[in-house]
């Protein structure tokens, strides 16, 4: 005999109350429900994680020197994966582990010496925000479970330029990067 998970046992119990008659086993019905569970997965998060969805850079301005800080935030990070439903008492979804994965990658990028750790912060679709509010500089940069870009929100408190915000691209990260090894 197998054991049914609640959520199992709510379908079989939802048939029986009707009183339908099926010509299936119940594991057969198991088996079709689990399947129809996995599908069930919104096509846009596939889409997300594609080529053209979430992504980071791939190369190295120079050798990463990972400073002790990385091994702490990317702990914190996997944390957010377990997080229950409704963590944040407006819906909030656990963290795609793969959203979580890209963000440790770009973490990692950021993970030279003379670049302070970054605050890490779960979303509520799903997603992972990282800030650095440090050296007259806030930076943002967002992974969207919900949406198909990484964004950055820049502001440059020393120079006295205007916010930006937009997608995150090679040439954006870049110079973020070298602004925050920098010291003005």
């Amino acid at each position: 005999m197998t054991t049914a998970t609640l959520t199992e046992r709510d379908v079989l119990g939802a048939n029986a109350a009707t009183g339908n008659v099926s010509t299936f086993s119940t594991e057969t019905q198991l088996v079709e429900w689990k399947a129809r569970q996995r599908r069930a997965v919104p096509a846009e998060v596939e889409y997300l994680i594609s080529a053209r969805g979430i992504w980071t850079p791939r190369q190295h301005l120079e050798p990463a020197v990972s400073p002790a800080w990385f091994g702490r935030v990317k702990n914190r990070l996997k944390t957010f994966v377990g997080l229950p439903l409704d963590w944040d008492t407006y819906g909030g979804l656990p963290a795609d582990p793969r959203v979580v994965g890209l963000a440790e990658e770009l973490i990692e990028w950021f993970a030279v010496q003379g670049v302070p750790p970054p605050d890490v912060f779960a979303s509520g679709d799903g997603g992972v925000q990282v800030e650095w509010h440090i050296k007259g500089v806030d930076v943002t940069i967002t992974f969207s479970a919900s949406d198909e870009q990484t964004c950055i929100y820049y502001h440059d408190l020393i120079d006295g330029s205007e916010p930006s915000f937009g997608p995150a691209s090679d040439g954006r990260l870049r110079r973020i990067r070298k602004r925050l090894l920098d010291n003005p």
